[in-house]
């Protein structure tokens, strides 16, 4: 693991509201409710799934994001790079950034899902939510970077999907990564979107069943 400066955890710190704006869903709370209120029926008279519905909202939620936060982010890494030695930013490394952002994103969108799924048998997901909160702030970087950790935990969290959604994104934004790396991390990625895609079409088929059986 590369080793942090001071400089470099301001930097990372720094970084994470920019990339929470992009890769954390909040689908689970909304759908949830949905779900739990007997609502759903009105989805399942559509041409389209419930995933792609909550699919199309996460992603009008993130461009809008994108177009609102990057200026305002771009305005005071200039206004604080007198202070504060900001990472050289090149098209290699915005376009690995915009890479594991989209991997981030893809992977908390189907973990979120799954949670949201749970409303079939749980009167509030609220619990689950806060659960996910606390894993992603202890395993997905945002309480620290990764590099922090000895070995073997590193390797171990690094072979974790959390990762993907704060952590690996700020690295590769930082140059800690490269393209180098990029090939074993899109490889992991494609192993942890066949396990929740697959996961999140089990807990829906079988939550329809329950609410179908109880004239949802």
């Amino acid at each position: 693991m590369n080793q942090f400066s001071l400089n470099d955890s301001l930097v990372y710190f720094f970084n994470i509201p920019l990339i929470g704006a992009l890769t954390y869903i909040f689908i689970s709370d909304e759908l949830g409710n949905e779900i739990r209120m007997g609502e759903l029926s009105n989805y399942l008279l559509r041409p389209y799934s419930v995933a792609f519905e909550a699919l199309t909202r996460a992603v009008a939620s993130k461009l809008n994001n994108f177009i609102t936060t990057i200026p305002i982010y771009l305005l005071v890494i200039l206004y604080i790079t007198s202070s504060l030695h900001y990472p050289s930013i090149t098209l290699v490394s915005i376009g690995l950034f915009l890479i594991a952002i989209g991997m981030g994103f893809f992977l908390h969108f189907l973990f979120d899902l799954i949670i949201a799924y749970l409303a079939f048998w749980v009167v509030d997901v609220w619990s689950f939510v806060h659960f996910k909160k606390i894993v992603f702030l202890i395993f997905g970087g945002l309480m620290f970077p990764l590099d922090f950790l000895p070995a073997p935990l590193d390797k171990i969290f690094m072979l974790l999907p959390f990762h993907y959604v704060y952590y690996l994104p700020n690295a590769y934004l930082m140059g800690k990564r490269s393209f180098v790396n990029l090939g074993p991390d899109v490889g992991l990625f494609i192993i942890w979107m066949i396990i929740f895609f697959s996961l999140q079409r089990y807990v829906w088929s079988a939550g329809l069943k329950k609410y179908e059986a109880s004239g949802g």
